[in-house]
């Protein structure tokens, strides 16, 4: 088991075995100091190794104020997915759960708003959470999103974005196109498509 939690580029693992790769900048071992490593977290990218990640992952997160949202990968018969392009990032549609709705009904919302997409909450299964902290106000943010996976299987439908949220472009994205893009998404989104890429491989 492991938990991957971002603060802009830099990712806090948390995982019961040592990663093959080295490209992290600090490891911690049990008992962990949470002060320092929330510090540390702002300018570096960690690892904490334990025998029981999701006890630290329940640490780690009570430092935090939670948020939750809800997104989508939609995919159409051609195997592209949709991206916006918000503020100089290339990002999938998402947004804050509201009040009363159901994680997979805020996604639903937020593609039609987002997009002008209409998708079928039947074509939608649960695929991924992703984590990253922030500051809003001054308080400590630790957001939760919860992915869905939906299938689209219309062939024409005008695409627009949603621009009172900043988002300039919506466009269907190849594996091709998502090469140059991925250098411009962030983490999270990134490990939310790679995942997908990787499932659709075997």
């Amino acid at each position: 088991m492991k938990y991957s939690i971002y603060n802009v580029n830099h990712e806090l693992l948390i995982t019961d075995h040592l990663p093959l790769s080295g490209d992290k900048d600090i490891f911690f071992y049990e008992p962990f100091d949470w002060n320092k490593i929330i510090s540390l977290f702002n300018e570096k990218s960690i690892v904490l190794i334990t025998k029981k990640p999701e006890v630290a992952f329940n640490e780690f997160q009570s430092n935090y104020e939670p948020i939750e949202a809800s997104g989508c990968l939609i995919v159409n018969e051609q195997q592209q997915w949709l991206m916006i392009y918000r503020l100089g990032y290339w990002d999938l549609p998402k947004g804050k759960i509201d009040e009363g709705e159901s994680p997979l009904q805020t996604a639903v919302r937020e593609i039609k708003e987002e997009c002008n997409i209409t998708i079928n909450p039947d074509d939608c299964t649960f695929f991924e959470h992703t984590y990253h902290v922030y500051n809003l106000n001054n308080k400590p943010i630790l957001k939760r999103t919860h992915w869905y996976l939906c299938n689209y299987r219309e062939q024409y439908t005008l695409l627009i974005p949603q621009i009172e949220e900043n988002i300039e472009k919506v466009e269907w994205v190849s594996r091709e196109q998502w090469k140059k893009r991925k250098q411009l998404s962030y983490p999270s989104i990134v490990q939310v498509v790679e995942k997908f890429l990787s499932y659709k491989s075997k």
